[in-house]
């Protein structure tokens, strides 16, 4: 039964990834407090979409201009528990950068990765090509293309 409902979502989750990226502003009602979400996350999966991981960009505002300089990655398949995680994004030209996952140990399948500058740049300009997740726990990894190549270009592009 977890399978099936993994194959679902898997497939759900890829479905969704290739319609137009928007971003929606969230307001709490009991606070006020604004929050913003991308609407359709970047999914990888393996052919038989056993495993793979989803990529959302992490919204924040800071002087009434919304930025992202983080990613929250969820993995699926790739280990029950993880930290340390090590994310690899390969473009068509190329270039790479590797970032390693900041939070805690978790089991929630969860890792958050921060970019530099220069890795903002290239991918708010650079087409993709692969992106491999490694789980730092466990070491089990996932490599594989990317079909939605201007995902982050797009979502650059929103943000500005």
């Amino acid at each position: 039964m977890k399978k099936v409902t993994l194959v679902l979502g898997m497939i759900a989750m890829t479905i969704s990834s290739f319609a137009q990226t928007k971003i929606n502003t969230l307001v709490d009602e009991m606070t006020d407090e604004v929050s913003y979400r991308v609407d359709k996350r970047l999914v990888i999966s393996n052919p038989a979409q056993t495993k793979g991981f989803a990529i959302e960009p992490y919204i924040k505002e800071k002087n009434g201009k919304i930025y992202a300089e983080m990613m929250l990655v969820s993995l699926v398949g790739l280990g029950n528990c993880n930290e340390k995680n090590k994310i690899i994004i390969l473009f068509d030209d190329g270039s790479k950068f590797t970032s390693l996952s900041w939070n805690s140990f978790n089991c929630t399948g969860d890792a958050y990765f921060t970019f530099t500058k220069d890795e903002i740049k290239q991918l708010s300009t650079k087409t993709l090509s692969k992106i491999r997740v490694q789980n730092g726990e466990t070491f089990e990894s996932l490599t594989a293309d990317v079909e939605a190549k201007n995902y982050f270009i797009e979502f650059y592009k929103l943000l500005n």
